[in-house]
């Protein structure tokens, strides 16, 4: 990646400290403590923990750079056959719907036919209007 100014966000620290912890070799380890200044991590009997909440954006990037270099995120090719709810093809031009879909916009359907319905109907006084409190 780029060197940025904004800030990581909370997701971007926690993907780069995920393809931080999943290193094996003890040399991209070190090549990343050798980045990291020493208020950016904490040591003691447990190990050696990178505080990466608390780095500056420099301090990322540069590991960000050195892993984008060094250990690339690979791309990995989807073997399942699947299937779309849609088709580009001219003969079927409307979109295929879930069954949850469907309930949805007859839901919707029933919903503005009564709404309708209420409209319609000619309401004098207050007292024929009664509200029902939910649950």
């Amino acid at each position: 990646m780029d060197n940025r100014t904004r800030p990581y966000t909370k997701m971007e620290k926690i993907k780069i400290s995920e393809r931080i912890g999943a290193i094996k070799a003890k040399k991209h380890r070190v090549a990343i403590f050798r980045i990291a200044t020493k208020n950016d991590y904490i040591r003691d009997k447990g190990g050696v923990y990178l505080k990466i909440s608390e780095m500056s954006t420099e301090t990322i990037n540069a590991i960000e750079q050195y892993l984008d270099e060094h250990l690339p995120v690979p791309v990995i090719k989807s073997m399942a056959n699947t299937t779309p709810y849609y088709s580009d093809s001219a003969n079927e031009s409307s979109v295929k719907l879930t069954n949850m879909e469907k309930n949805v916009l007859r839901n919707i359907d029933t919903a503005e036919s009564l709404i309708a319905s209420v409209e319609s109907t000619n309401v004098t006084t207050s007292e024929q209007i009664i509200v029902k409190p939910l649950g």
